[in-house]
């Protein structure tokens, strides 16, 4: 391409700071919004851990929901993501079916499937909060890695006992609260 039709197919592309500053804009100006992230937080449950249990009912998930939900809320333009094992898919499917439901079977296969979302999705650059529903140790380095690169943690622990390390390795612990034992919702 030579110099005169490269100029004729360039466009301005400026900051988005720099747009609101500037009362006149070129016609052609992309805004650039990459590093910019929304007041969305990412919930990454591990259902079973915050269930206490690895065989999981209808009644369990949403008992264990509706606690995390009025506890920590989920926002209209937040994105939930469900680990869990293949034969407990079903259930939280059905209380959840707006999820993103990550299936991995066996041992810690839900830890795993959310571990992978944490390494490789870079998280901490798209939402202003991860909030991770899991009181296990397995998540302490994620958290601190995260942390380490400016994302907030949250650790949501529900009716498993939650790691010391993880607890302290988050910016904010919420521990939740049930009106009566998960054994009536079963």
């Amino acid at each position: 391409m030579d110099a005169t039709t490269q100029s004729e197919v360039s466009m301005n592309v400026v900051s988005l700071r720099q747009a609101h500053t500037s009362l006149a804009a070129p016609t052609h100006t992309l805004l650039t919004v990459h590093h910019m992230r929304t007041a969305r937080r990412v919930h990454l449950l591990d259902i079973e851990n915050l269930c206490g249990t690895s065989h999981l009912t209808e009644n369990m998930v949403a008992y264990v929901v509706d606690a995390y939900r009025r506890e920590v809320g989920i926002g209209s333009v937040d994105h939930l993501v469900v680990g869990v094992s293949h034969h407990n898919a079903l259930a939280v499917g059905r209380i959840l079916p707006h999820a993103r439901l990550c299936v991995r079977s066996g041992a810690d296969g839900a830890d795993l499937a959310l571990l992978d979302i944490l390494d490789r999705e870079q998280l901490e650059e798209r939402f202003v909060e991860i909030c991770l529903g899991s009181g296990d140790g397995i998540f302490t380095n994620v958290a601190v890695r995260t942390a380490v690169r400016g994302g907030r943690v949250r650790v949501v622990a529900g009716l498993a006992a939650a790691s010391r390390r993880l607890r302290l390795a988050a910016g904010t612990f919420t521990q939740l609260s049930f009106t009566s034992s998960s054994q009536e919702h079963a």
